[in-house]
């Protein structure tokens, strides 16, 4: 599963900025109301997230093989704006989760943001208007 850890809950950030409900697809609640419908339905599958418990930041320090990780870090997409602009915003959520994770795993993208410094929104009149 893509999302894990606080992601999952999607949070606001704000009083204005509500979040999508695309990521808390993978919230325990909903795991387990579909394991409750495989079982009622008897199909005899088990749904296991092992990294249900898993920050995105821990998920990268735990990557097995980081000589992948850091070959493709560059051509992933976190950002929940990509299609506008075809370039990750660095201010949404899944954006600074990514970025935040990036950090914390120690590894280096060599991507630009719409904001590649975050205090910059607080400057641009376009982004709260």
């Amino acid at each position: 599963m893509p999302e894990n850890g606080f992601i999952s809950l999607n949070a606001p950030l704000t009083i204005r900025h509500t979040g999508s409900l695309s990521t808390r697809t993978t919230h325990n609640h909903f795991i387990n109301s579909i394991q409750e419908i495989l079982n009622e339905v008897e199909i005899p599958v088990h749904i296991r997230n092992p990294y249900k418990f898993k920050t995105k930041g821990e998920m990268v320090l735990e990557c097995k093989n980081q000589k992948l990780l850091k070959n493709i870090v560059n051509n992933t997409v976190s950002c929940s704006h990509w299609k506008r602009q075809n370039q990750q915003c660095g201010t949404c959520v899944p954006c600074i989760i990514r970025r935040a994770s990036l950090f914390k795993g120690q590894m280096k993208e060599t991507v630009d943001y719409q904001y590649n410094n975050i205090s910059d929104v607080l400057s641009d009149d376009l982004y709260f208007n």
